[in-house]
């Protein structure tokens, strides 16, 4: 089981904000869903080709995310690289500082094994 958790850190403030996985949410809760279900799909040991297909058009369909924060397929790839890499035990954790907006300052994705 694979544990993703991604955060933003909003400038001029201490604490971070975490996205929640919500199919058709806003922005990175989006975006935290979409890796949840490329995870899943990963476990269930669907071929990598459809795993990435089903993210990117996820991914588009809410255009917002990927436009506002410059998540293109390059990144995605990236990204469900270092899921596999998780899951297939070569690495036990990852992260992924990507730019935000001016207002939102920057987005941590983190990523690792879980034991439960």
């Amino acid at each position: 089981m694979t544990k993703i958790q991604i955060s933003l850190k909003l400038p001029n403030e201490d604490k971070k904000e975490y996205a929640k996985p919500i199919e058709g949410g806003e922005g990175l809760n989006h975006l935290a869903w979409c890796l949840q279900k490329a995870s899943q799909g990963l476990e269930e040991k669907k071929p990598f080709w459809v795993i990435q297909e089903i993210f990117i058009k996820s991914m588009e369909k809410c255009s917002e995310t990927h436009k506002h924060y410059e998540l293109m397929p390059g990144k995605y790839k990236e990204l469900l690289n270092r899921l596999v890499d998780i899951q297939q035990g070569k690495i036990n954790f990852t992260s992924m500082l990507l730019k935000g907006l001016a207002a939102d300052g920057n987005i941590l994705i983190e990523v690792q094994q879980s034991n439960n």
